[in-house]
């Protein structure tokens, strides 16, 4: 398998990501083989011999006669392939029937050109079968690749190849990856919207570029059928497999046995079984060496190793050693903290505990006032939790009496008490076309006690939500990329306890507005990037929502009138650049807003006059926003906002005077400006402002003398990525109430860092990752809290 495939549905800004997010990817769904061990559902069944399928096929033939003459057409074919996928569900007796039945409808499904139906039909049959699922897929493919469709059809098109080159790579089928990757460039050829086409087309140029490694690794698969010892195949398919795969497990072994390297060494040194501690840091500490040498996802892979190791040993070291090996890992952690939080999780599932943030529910979660408890009846329950698992599907239960939410593997012994499965998440990255069907769909849908469903890419069948009896307990529904339509909000049941729903990147529009204003409960709405319209939001009037996140709805100023109309809203995030900002003068002083996030908008003069009105407001955030010395002006001069965030954006020096205006302001963030500091200069001091963050800014040590002046109550100080040196930091010694200090990834060292020694209320500070963290609490005993930093 390779990363890049199992990692389709990133986020939407940065699709095609080679490095992090695609190893992230495969972690995630190597950690249900890793962690869950083998399978145990029923082995696939034979394909049925020649005589007794043409039986079958004849005796459908028959019994669809009128349907059969009557199909001619494409959409009359697919109504039938449908009827006869329909009728696969009186056939659990006849296995023969079964399949006949399923192989009739990819037939006329690939003939109607209803390609995404056809594969749905080939996933049943490859996971009751044995037939190779992407060598039908490839053949569905290639039969319609010469078809004429409209531009989102053949966008649709476009994407079930590149579907179907993930689930091939996933299964190493190489040979069908190679065909199918020339297809999708002529493809994408056909689109002639350039932005339509260009994803595609960079999505296919770093295929091509794997089309040699894939070579080798077939090579490789078909030398060690015969000769399992050959050294150099065990090294390349090895390599493959931990270094760019991920799959340690699998690669180990292989990599162990490969040629004499110094990689082949700490391979042997780790598939031996190391107990003592001074054995485990030592194969650490060579599996960091390695990755000093290497560079992109091989050094990942290889610092992840070490990490997993530096976390097994940790707990036994003490004085000098344990201080080196966590500075290590706090340095991998940095790199790469999604990946390291993901091997956290692989840890703890294999210990049954919960574990880890932004999966989902945290647990405890407190339940909705007034939620009568629905019946722990646990059968289907406990028959769903392996089958889920196996399809790479989060689980989180809760057993009788106890509100705790508990992620479940199969490395956890299941509670004998009744438990109900209150969680079900599952997002394309790892839940594939190939891992779930229609009939598990729609047994989660039977579930009884359901509070959370998350589903990030991965649609669920239209009939889901007939019978949903967990409508009574559901407290969060999230179906991002997934499909969803008016048709589906339409179908969804009564569900007076829904706080969340995330319907965003999908097709909903005003119709469906209306429908969610019936949710008696719901607090916060995902609409960005659908079809709504400010007619739509209106539905909303009557509604208690109090956040709302509304991106990209191609919204102008006189539209914003309807978000005044939500009397409850306390949160609300734009991102349209039509948007001035004047619309805002609609908003009243009684108006409830807390939090306004803006991204992307072109604000003018009057726009930022009426944003600083907004009486309410907290907290105002603005990404990628071009300001100027007016708009600055006018903005502070009205705003009483504590927080005030200008992100990523054009900011004048001659503009920061005007914070001063901004009585009430306690946290500045100016993170990704071009702000040198000399704006600051001959200031009047922001005495309530405690919290200031200058990331990433152009920030030097001429500029430093200014910020400290301009913020001498200054308790939380971030200058990560600046230009300061040993030489600026002299005059943060006039900050007295410093506690945070962060200079990473600056040209700072441990000289300059002992000019603060007078700081007596510093305690936390991070430092370049050059800087050896034990010399400096040498230096400044007063910090407790030092670590290196190298994002």
């Amino acid at each position: 398998m390779h990363l890049l495939f199992v990692a389709t549905n990133l986020v939407a800004r940065s699709r095609f990501v080679l490095t992090l997010p695609i190893m992230i990817a495969w972690l995630s769904l190597t950690f249900v083989g890793v962690v869950l061990g083998q399978s145990d559902e029923p082995p696939r069944l034979p394909v049925p011999k020649t005589e007794a399928l043409r039986a079958a096929e004849k005796q459908i033939r028959e019994i669809f006669q009128t349907e059969f003459a009557a199909a001619k057409k494409p959409a009359e074919k697919a109504d039938l392939a449908g009827k006869l996928w329909n009728h696969t569900v009186n056939t659990d007796e006849d296995a023969t029937a079964r399949y006949a039945l399923l192989d009739a409808a990819r037939v006329l499904a690939t003939e109607a050109d209803a390609n995404k139906f056809a594969f749905n039909v080939i996933e049943s049959l490859a996971t009751q079968y044995e037939v190779n699922g992407s060598e039908l897929k490839m053949a569905v493919l290639v039969a319609n690749s010469k078809g004429m469709r409209d531009a989102a059809e053949q966008v649709e098109f476009c994407e079930l190849i590149q579907k179907a080159i993930e689930s091939a790579a996933r299964e190493e089928q190489f040979e069908v990856t190679s065909k199918l990757v020339p297809l999708l460039l002529v493809s994408a050829g056909k689109l002639k919207d350039a932005a339509q086409r260009k994803p595609f087309q960079t999505r296919h140029a770093e295929l091509k570029l794997l089309q040699p490694q894939w070579a080798a690794v077939a090579k490789a698969k078909v030398t060690l059928a015969k000769s399992p010892e050959d050294e150099a195949a065990n090294t390349n398919y090895g390599r493959y497999l931990c270094l760019t795969a991920g799959d340690w497990d699998k690669g180990l072994p292989l990599l162990a046995r490969g040629t004499a390297t110094k990689l082949t060494a700490v391979a042997r040194q780790d598939v031996e079984q190391r107990t003592t501690p001074d054995e485990q840091l030592a194969l650490a500490d060579a599996w960091w060496n390695l990755a000093q040498s290497e560079s992109g996802i091989e050094k990942q892979q290889l610092l992840l190793r070490a990490n997993d190791w530096y976390t097994a040993v940790a707990p036994e070291l003490k004085g000098l050693l344990r201080t080196k090996t966590h500075q290590r890992m706090e340095s991998i952690k940095k790199q790469y903290p999604e990946a390291v939080e993901l091997q956290a999780r692989v840890r703890s599932l294999r210990d049954g505990t919960l574990v880890l943030k932004g999966f989902g529910l945290s647990s405890g979660m407190s339940k909705s006032k007034g939620k009568p408890a629905a019946p722990f009846t646990g059968e289907l329950d406990r028959e769903m939790v392996p089958k889920l698992l196996n399809a790479r599907v989060q689980v989180g239960i809760k057993t009788v009496g106890q509100d705790k939410l508990t992620f479940v593997s199969r490395a956890t012994v299941l509670p004998e008490t009744p438990f109900a499965i209150t969680l079900v998440s599952m997002n394309s990255k790892f839940v594939g076309h190939d891992t779930i069907v229609t009939e598990d769909f729609l047994k989660i849908a039977q579930l009884a006690r359901l509070e959370s469903l998350h589903s990030h890419g991965v649609e669920f069948p239209a009939e889901f939500w007939k019978e949903f009896p967990s409508a009574e307990t559901l407290t969060q529904l999230s179906l991002v990329n997934a499909g969803a339509s008016d048709a589906t909000v339409a179908t969804l049941p009564k569900l007076p306890h829904l706080r969340t729903l995330d319907l965003s990147d999908s097709t909903v529009s005003d119709v469906a507005l209306e429908r969610m204003a019936t949710f008696p409960s719901l607090e916060f709405l995902g609409i960005s990037r659908t079809r709504v319209t400010a007619r739509g939001i209106e539905f909303l009037e009557t509604s208690q929502l109090t956040q709302l996140r509304a991106e990209n709805l191609n919204l102008k100023d006189w539209d914003l009138a309807v978000f005044a109309k939500l009397e409850h809203l306390s949160e609300l995030s734009l991102a349209d650049e039509l948007l001035t900002g004047e619309g805002f003068r609609s908003f009243s002083e009684s108006f409830p807003l807390k939090r306004l996030n803006l991204r992307s908008v072109r604000l003018s003069v009057a726009g930022a006059t009426r944003i600083g009105e907004i009486a309410s407001l907290q907290s105002l955030t603005f990404q990628e926003v071009a300001f100027d010395e007016a708009k600055l002006k006018a903005l502070c001069a009205e705003s009483r906002v504590e927080s005030l965030g200008i992100n990523d954006s054009t900011l004048p020096e001659a503009a920061l005077r005007h914070l001063t205006a901004s009585l009430d302001l306690k946290s500045l963030d100016l993170d990704g400006t071009k702000v040198t500091g000399a704006g600051f200069k001959g200031m009047m001091p922001l005495r309530t402002v405690t919290q200031i963050s200058l990331n990433k800014t152009s920030l030097d040590d001429a500029g430093l003398v200014h910020v400290a002046r301009a913020f001498p109550n200054a308790t939380s100080l971030f200058l990560n990525e600046t230009d300061l040196t040993d030489a600026g930091l002299k005059p943060l010694r006039s900050l007295t109430d410093l506690n945070s200090l962060a200079l990473g990834r600056t040209r700072v060292t441990v000289n300059g860092l002992t000019s603060l020694e007078s700081l007596a209320s510093l305690d936390t500070l991070v430092v370049p990752a050059k800087v050896s963290p034990t010399e400096v609490r040498a230096a400044l005993p007063q910090c407790r809290n030092v670590s290196g930093y190298s994002k």
